[in-house]
Parts: structure tokens; sequence; C-alpha cells
């Protein structure tokens, strides 16, 4: 008879070894894809949120300082409208310091803190760092901006490897933690799309983005959103949470959130939607302040104009806390007053619910400008 070999049997370690190289494969092909400069520069869509948040810290990064002090102006679509660098310049030539500014709508806290690390990893970078805020009594906007997903895409081009633990775990809720993770570990979880969009027309997203690359400033820094026309004449009914008087010609979008702004909860709602937003305030901007602690760079919160009309989802309860007492306290820790900017807190102001319209801005610019050049520099005297 002829020899009979024996085969080890198939145990289940082969095929989970397999699966487990196989993962590792495709998470290291993953990363070499789309966590890399060469995608994230030359393919990412710019005007998409990930894409914006890595183009501004590209190139603020990279950019050599100027021969003057840089002040940081900081933010979300709040002071990306009230406030234009190109205008600073032209109305305050006097000021010892230029600005930058450095907004892209939708953010908040938390992605502006993994933005200053990133830009700014020696704290030392600029003379001052503006830092605006929707109001120093915390309102009772139900946002939950803790678990606000959008949050981990913007951050996404900013993250390095060891800030991941502490970022997948500052989403308290289970079911948005896992998609942070997922995140995590596969990047085309959120570039899929991104890339299939520029394979639809690569011609098109390179010819956009080299423009970026010429004109990266007048795009980003120099911007000025011109919104000319005003909610003067709105009129709200307080008892029944409605309109009573809507500005003619205003468009849908623009009516939406108007509508929006005069949503109802019930006070228990309103006592937590205060607390989260208090805990996430509280964590991220002393976060920031403790990035700067032993920096020479100053860090200046701005309570900005809040609203046309006091909107009932954003009016703060009457015991809310203020950030300024939940904030550390530093040397280099400066608030603006609250009232600095409330005379502008009218419907002839503002364009929609929460952004001003164009004299807005230009009030909005003057005052400023007076306030923070008589802050940094005292010893000159801003024209009146």
């Amino acid at each position: 008879m002829g020899s009979f070999e024996m085969r080890s049997p198939l145990t289940i370690r082969q095929p989970l070894l397999l699966l487990l190289c196989s993962l590792c494969f495709f998470i290291f092909l993953d990363a070499s894809i789309y966590r890399t400069n060469l995608y994230q520069q030359y393919i990412l869509k710019y005007f998409w949120s990930p894409g914006a948040v890595f183009q501004r810290a590209y190139y603020e990064g990279k950019r050599p300082l100027s021969d003057k002090k840089d002040v940081l102006l900081i933010g979300n679509s709040l002071i990306d409208v009230a406030f234009s660098s190109k205008l600073f310049d032209s109305d305050f030539p006097q000021a010892p310091f230029h600005t930058r500014k450095i907004a892209i709508s939708g953010t908040n806290e938390k992605v502006w803190f993994y933005f200053l690390k990133h830009v700014d990893p020696r704290h030392q970078r600029y003379q001052a760092i503006v830092i605006p805020s929707d109001g120093y009594i915390v309102d009772s906007s139900p946002e939950d901006k803790a678990n606000f997903y959008q949050s981990a895409l913007d951050a996404l081009t900013l993250l390095r490897l060891k800030d991941w633990p502490g970022f997948v775990t500052s989403f308290p809720d289970p079911a948005i933690r896992r998609r942070v993770q997922m995140l995590a570990l596969f990047p085309s979880h959120a570039y899929g799309p991104d890339l299939q969009d520029f394979l639809m027309n690569p011609k098109q997203r390179l010819r956009d983005l080299a423009d970026l690359r010429k004109n990266h400033d007048a795009m980003f820094y120099n911007s000025n959103d011109v919104l000319p026309s005003s909610l003067d004449g709105l009129k709200i009914d307080y008892a029944t949470h409605s309109v009573i008087t809507m500005p003619e010609g205003i468009e849908y979008f623009r009516r939406f959130g108007i509508q929006q702004s005069l949503s109802v909860h019930s006070p228990e709602e309103y006592k937590l939607f205060t607390q989260e937003n208090a805990s996430f305030k509280q964590e991220w901007l002393t976060k920031i302040i403790d990035l700067y602690k032993d920096s020479a760079t100053q860090l200046i919160f701005i309570q900005m104009p809040r609203w046309p009309v006091m909107w009932p989802d954003k009016a703060p309860l009457p015991d809310a806390p203020d950030i300024r007492n939940l904030l550390p306290k530093q040397k280099n820790v400066t608030f603006f007053d609250d009232k600095t900017f409330e005379y502008l807190e009218q419907p002839r102001y503002f364009h929609d619910a929460i952004h001003l319209d164009t004299k807005g801005q230009q009030l909005f610019m003057q005052t400023f400008g007076k306030k923070l050049i008589s802050l940094l520099n005292p010893s000159i005297m801003p024209p009146k």
C-alpha cells in the first residue's frame, strides 16, 4: 500500500490570522492614501469642511512671520462675517500688528483647540489670539456640541496619532463615539465621497486647488462677505413665539433660520441644554487657555453681537453660569466687556438670525479695532 500523508486539520487561528493581516494591510493602505499631505493638499476639496480646515492650517503653518506682530482671530461664521483683515488694515493703518482671520463655518471650541495646537506648537506665533463667544452667559440652545460629529470631520486633518484616544473619548454618546472610532481607523470613511467626486472631474478639482495655491491669502484671510440686506422691520410676538412682521424680500433660508430660533422647549430641556453647553465651553476653552499658560500670547475673548432680537432658544436661564467664572484666571487672559457690542443687537444690523449685515460689520469693525488697539498698544490713539 502507498504511503498516507497526514495533513494537520485547519484550525480557527489560521483564518483569524489571515483576517487580522488583511485588516492591518487595509488600515495601512487607507492611511497611506488619505493621511498624507499629497492627498490633502493636492486632491482634497478645499471648500468641503475638512479640506477648508486643512488648507487654512497648512498655509498658516508655513507662512513666514510678518514684519509686524500678528493677531489671530479664530472662529466660525460669526467672526467670518463680522471681521475682515483687509478692511482692518485699511481702517487702522497705524496698528502695530497684522490681523489674521481663520474662520471656518460651523466649527466650535473643540476644533479651535486642535487648530491652535497644530499651527502654533510652540505657543509663541501670535501677539494675541481673539476668541469669539456667542455669549458669556451660557445659553440654552439645543446644539449638543459635545456629540457634534461634524467636529470629527473638521478636525480630521489636524489630529496626530497621539491625539486620537482623547479625541474619541470626548464624544459622550456611544453611537457617535463608534463613528469617530471608525473615522480614526479608516479615514476613507469620510474621504470616500470626496475621492469619488474628484474622479468625476479631476481637471476642475486640480484647477481649483492650483488657484488656491496662488490666491490663498485673498481667499482666506482677506475675504469679506457682503450681506447688504438687513432684518429691519422684524417684530416678534414672544407670547406666541411667532413673527408679527417679516421684512419684505426675505428668502426661504433666512426665514427658516428665524423660525428655528423661535422654537420652544420644556424647562427641563432648557436646564439640560444649559448644563451641556456650560460643560462643553468650560472643557475646551480651558484646554485653549492651558495651551498658552506659559506663553506671552494674549488670549482675548469677545462677546459677539448675539441676535437681532432675543431668540427664545438662545436666551440664557436666570441662573445660567458665566464662562468668565468657569475658566482659569491667568494674566494673559482678557475679556472684552459684555456690553461692547450690545448696541448692534438690533434687526437693522443683522442679515439673518445670527450674522451681521454689511452696516453691522462696518460698525463692529470700528468698535473692535479701537478696543483691540487700545488693549494691546495703549500708547497708540486710534482714530475717533
